[in-house]
């Protein structure tokens, strides 16, 4: 049926008096419509509505359809928007990444050059006292000796610095890592480094990341340092475990494989949280698979800012979140980790003496001792104990000379590590306190780490993130070498009533420092698993460590609800149950 309708008069008995209306069929034609049909006046009427009939049908079916492809339209325009905004953000992201690599590099050329910068002052010394070399007196042949150390000192430092290669393919490097957060910056995939030699060393890295990218599997093999440390073959038996690695430095092996692949039938718990959290971004997952990640228990919390301070213990659980906008701290117990939102606030109250204005209610850390029946509480300065069946908080030990920052402890001490600064000469301190509250003896950093840590002489700005007692008198701790820009995991056995303590493996944490991030890595012990647990903010990387210092297993650990958010603390109870604390929440897992 045409779109228009033109209507033509014309007479039925002049021109053709037998063609009749094509509807009635009895009474000869009047009209012929446009589209050649031919009506009488009365059957033309019929006509007309029955066109403007079917052009209501298609006039709606046309509307319909105009209505459809605006909605597409709009929606393709805000999606061009958001790209538009999405492009134009990564342009201004790419420039920065770009001008913080370059300042970066910048910065450790001119750090790099520092270190010679005085070399002059020492042949102006050398010049000086040569002069006077006609009448020399003891102070000179002193000054003279004094400057041969000097010289001595600076040359070892200057030996051990690390070189610096800022080309432009290690440059493009940083920035390919910005791009592609799970590939390491050495292009090489993202995977842990964990090698088997005495006093070895092991490497990790990857930022945390919600994308999951897939690389092809690289091996790669380097040359064994007699000089420095030996090399042990790996048996089969520990090769899976310790199959995913990368290292950069000479004296290790090396394996990196590509990343795994997410289970495509994943499911959502009732957090939005995805239920493939297990698969979710594992290596050699091992041991790490006993801890069950499908719909963890979560306690929202305020944010801990670096320390994360959290304890657990049977069912219970301690833990301390700070209040921003009141700069405040609240330290809370939850009485049983099956009903965690059954919890109650600690009274913090004031110590009747003060301590050079480091006590403060901003908590370090939170150990449960089994010798106490209680958690100990410490903050810079001072020591509490807190015991369920009194709900208070007891004074214990204060410590007015020292900012102490973490603590762990077995049947025999109470371990405490002292921060000295990163200018101090032997680096933080461990001290060893009995149960009568009694200082044994103190461990400084250069005290217990090996001799690969510390070569060369000077100061030695070695920081310890933390310490965690395992049983057998082992105690393992996480390190920060500021010289090297090096974070690592050392294990020790500790004899003689903590008088000798021997690194027994040592693993090295890839592309994990950062200045601000003192905290991270974190330990602690599992009992069941016979492994310490290890936690690194950075990467997100959780990995287990048997008593040889073996790793048994390695994950990503991300919040359930936000893969982006990446862990900064976690406990283990002895009822099983792994805790992991997040800036604002913390998960609770069962062991199996």
């Amino acid at each position: 049926m045409a779109t228009t309708t033109t209507l033509t008069s014309q007479s039925s008995t002049s021109s053709h008096p037998r063609e009749l209306c094509i509807i009635c069929e009895a009474q000869p034609y009047d009209l012929i419509c446009t589209c050649g049909d031919k009506f009488d006046f009365t059957c033309i009427h019929q006509h007309v509505e029955q066109i403007s009939l079917e052009f209501q049908v298609h006039r709606e079916q046309v509307a319909q359809k105009l209505n459809k492809i605006n909605i597409i339209c709009d929606n393709e325009n805000s999606h061009i928007n958001a790209i538009r905004t999405n492009i134009n953000d990564w342009k201004r992201k790419r420039i920065q990444d770009i001008n913080d690599a370059a300042e970066k590099a910048l910065n450790d050329v001119q750090q790099h050059e520092n270190n010679f910068t005085d070399i002059s002052t020492f042949e102006q010394i050398l010049n000086d006292l040569s002069a006077e070399s006609h009448r020399v007196v003891h102070d000179n042949l002193n000054k003279l000796i004094e400057l041969g150390h000097q010289i001595q000192n600076k040359t070892e430092d200057i030996q051990a610095i690390p070189p610096i290669n800022h080309d432009e393919a290690s440059l493009d490097s940083i920035i390919q890592s910005k791009l592609h957060p799970s590939l390491l910056t050495t292009n090489v995939s993202s995977e842990p480094i964990l090698n088997h030699q005495n006093d070895s060393t092991t490497s990790l890295s990857t930022p945390p990341t919600a994308s999951n990218r897939h690389s092809p599997p690289l091996v790669e093999r380097t040359e064994s340092n007699t000089n420095e440390l030996p090399s042990f073959e790996r048996t089969d038996s520990n090769t899976n475990a310790s199959s995913h690695v990368e290292s950069t430095i000479s004296d290790t092996n090396t394996l990196t494989p590509r990343e795994p692949e997410i289970e495509s039938n994943s499911t959502t718990n009732e957090n939005g949280a995805s239920t493939d959290a297990a698969n979710y971004d594992e290596f050699d997952a091992g041991k790490t698979r006993h801890i069950q990640r499908i719909n963890p228990k979560i306690i929202p919390t305020n944010s801990d800012k670096n320390a994360g301070t959290i304890c657990c213990h049977g069912n219970q659980l301690l833990y301390n979140s700070y209040n921003q906008a009141t700069h405040s701290c609240r330290l809370t117990f939850v009485p049983d980790l099956l009903n965690p939102t059954d919890k109650k606030s600690i009274d913090w109250g004031n110590p009747d003496q003060t301590i050079n204005g480091d006590d403060d209610e901003w908590i370090q850390d939170i150990v449960y001792s089994d010798k106490l029946s209680g958690y100990l509480v410490l903050n810079r300065a001072r020591l509490r104990l807190f015991k369920v069946d009194t709900n208070k908080l007891e004074e214990f030990r204060i410590f007015p000379d020292r900012t102490t920052k973490r603590l762990t402890c077995n049947e025999k001490f109470i371990y405490l590590t002292s921060a000295h600064g990163s200018a101090s000469y032997n680096g933080d301190e461990i001290l060893l306190i009995n149960y009568d509250k009694e200082e044994q003896l103190c461990k400084t950093f250069r005290d217990i780490m090996p001799s690969r840590v510390n070569r060369g002489s000077g100061q030695l700005p070695g920081e310890i993130s933390d310490i965690a007692a395992g049983s057998n008198d082992q105690i393992t701790i996480g390190y920060r070498f500021e010289r090297r820009h090096e974070v690592g995991v050392c294990v020790f056995n500790v004899t003689n009533n903590g008088k000798d303590w021997l690194c027994i493996k040592q693993l090295l944490l890839n592309e994990c420092w950062h200045s601000d991030l003192s905290y991270t890595p974190r330990i602690d012990w599992c009992e069941k698993l016979n492994s310490f647990i290890l936690i690194e903010f950075m990467t997100g990387h959780l990995i287990m460590v048997d008593r040889d210092g073996q790793v048994e297993g390695e994950c990503r650990f991300m919040q359930a609800t936000d893969r982006t958010e990446s862990p900064i603390n976690l406990t283990i109870s002895s009822n099983d149950w792994l805790c992991v604390r997040y800036n604002a929440s913390i998960t609770i897992h069962k062991i199996t």
